[in-house]
């Protein structure tokens, strides 16, 4: 365990993992897995813009809530732009509320950036944008991507990957929030390409490494990688549209697995049908438990208690009679 580390020393471990002056940088990252930081997320912000200096940026992603279609409406969240605290993280918070921060007009999905091209990476960012459209412009002028004490999960830039490569628009769970435009009027936002699954994601980091278009390090005791977005997302985008199959997951109750699963194909796992090809009971049930959960996303339906307890219904059960 290493003693607390402060900014200075911060600045090192990261100009030792590859962070450079002038960088354009997406930072995703836990806090709490770097250990003890002197003076904790406002400090380890003041680092990551000291080690890209003047002439440099740091992103980070600032998300927020957004709800299945059913449920916008009886909800009483509002976004605002200008106040409504990010979901992603201590630091990420502390970057929105630095007074250099440019926050992108996404109701749901928006990055904040400090720097020299803070105002390219957000200023289309908004509701008409792709969800994650930041990481192809940071990828347009040449920024580089930093996962720090999160494993291998690529946030973010994976699911720019799997809109590149079309499976976003596959899924049709339509979700989105209600939030207030730049004049003060309150308005529903809607999108349909639903962040997809990422459980099986972090299989191509190995190879991404091997490849070396990742390079691993540390930050305080954190494991964290280092890449060009560029490299990333054209790797992980030519993966998943020549093998989509890649992203599924072997979860029968994983919805934009499921979803996805029947837009390739009944075969498309290994020669084998897919859950909701089944046959017999477990197949009947597959197909009922999945169509009834879709409907939130479709039409406003609500999944009512008792319909959710048939859901628990043993596994064990259903496949030994199957």
């Amino acid at each position: 365990m290493q003693p607390n580390l402060n900014k200075a020393e911060l600045v090192q471990e990261l100009k030792t993992l590859g962070v450079l002056e002038g960088d354009h940088l997406a930072v995703a990252m836990a806090l709490k897995s770097v250990g003890k930081v002197e003076g904790g997320a406002a400090t380890f912000v003041e680092a990551l813009l000291e080690a890209v200096g003047p002439g440099g940026t740091v992103m980070m992603n600032t998300f927020t809530p957004d709800f299945a279609l059913s449920e916008i409406k009886v909800q009483n969240y509002i976004y605002h732009r200008k106040t409504s605290p990010s979901t992603t993280g201590i630091v990420s918070e502390v970057l929105r509320n630095h007074p250099a921060a440019v926050r992108s007009f996404h109701p749901s999905i928006s990055v904040s950036a400090i720097g020299y091209h803070a105002d390219t990476l957000t200023r289309d960012h908004d509701e008409k944008a792709p969800l994650y459209q930041p990481y192809s412009t940071l990828a347009e002028i040449n920024g580089k991507m930093c996962f720090i004490g999160i494993g291998d999960n690529l946030v973010a830039i994976r699911h720019q990957a799997q809109y590149l490569a079309g499976l976003l628009q596959s899924v049709p769970m339509k979700k989105g929030v209600k939030y207030c435009d730049e004049e003060g009027n309150q308005k529903i936002f809607v999108h349909g390409d639903c962040a997809g699954c990422t459980r099986r994601l972090p299989e191509l980091v190995p190879k991404m490494i091997r490849q070396g278009i990742l390079k691993e390090g540390n930050i305080g005791n954190a494991r964290a990688l280092i890449g060009n977005a560029d490299q990333i997302l054209s790797y992980m985008t030519t993966v998943l549209k020549e093998h989509p199959e890649v992203n599924l997951c072997d979860s029968p109750f994983c919805l934009w697995c499921r979803e996805l699963e029947k837009s390739l194909g009944p075969e498309v796992k290994s020669g084998q049908p897919g859950f909701l090809q089944r046959r017999g009971l477990s197949g009947m049930f597959f197909r009922i438990q999945h169509r009834v959960r879709m409907r939130k996303y479709e039409n406003g339906i609500h999944v009512m208690p008792y319909v959710k307890k048939f859901l628990r219904y043993p596994l064990s059960v259903l496949k030994s009679s199957s």
